[in-house]
């Protein structure tokens, strides 16, 4: 399992629990000091618009830059200060090989903001924000030595982020 520092992901238990607001937030807050990267996952594979540019495409998963003003997760990502977003289509065994495809476009030194119930299976962030609300079985196991956040869905949606800040290529959390 690889730590990455300057990770930080968001994860959730449900859908239209809050993961894109707190991603976005979260970013909005790190705009005005740093270059945040924002990252959205899905294992579900869709028909990409034609102003999504396509980065690498394989049977196992899709990787590619948002550019446009939409209201798609990527796209809101971008609207609240992301120096860039991707969105990727992976399926779940080859999210981690699909994500690694970033790495080399991306400084270490840059705060990734990641928003995925997958890559959390394949690699250790700085922080993890697990969502709590609907189905709660899905996504809940966080691994005894992660930095977490737990947050309802309420909590999360109502939440300034402003506790999480990003410090020597780190991301942290005020007490």
């Amino acid at each position: 399992m690889i730590h990455y520092p300057n990770m930080l992901i968001i994860r959730g238990t449900g859908r239209n629990i809050g993961k894109t607001l707190s991603a976005c937030r979260i970013i909005q807050n790190l705009s005005s000091s740093h270059q945040p990267v924002g990252v959205k996952i899905s294992s579900h594979f869709h028909p990409l618009s034609d102003d999504m540019e396509v980065l690498i495409r394989t049977e196992n998963y899709v990787v590619s830059q948002e550019k446009s003003t939409t209201d798609k997760d990527s796209s809101r990502m971008l609207q609240s200060g992301a120096s860039r977003a991707y969105y990727i289509q992976s399926r779940n065994e080859h999210v981690m090989e699909a994500y690694r495809q970033l790495l080399p476009r991306m400084d270490s030194s840059q705060p990734v903001v990641v928003e995925s119930g997958g890559l959390y299976d394949f690699a250790e962030p700085a922080i993890l924000v697990q969502i709590v609300g609907g189905t709660t079985d899905k996504n809940s196991y966080v691994r005894p030595e992660t930095a977490r956040i737990i947050l309802a869905s309420e909590e999360a949606v109502n939440n300034s982020w402003e506790s999480v800040r990003f410090v020597n290529g780190n991301f942290k959390q005020d007490a």
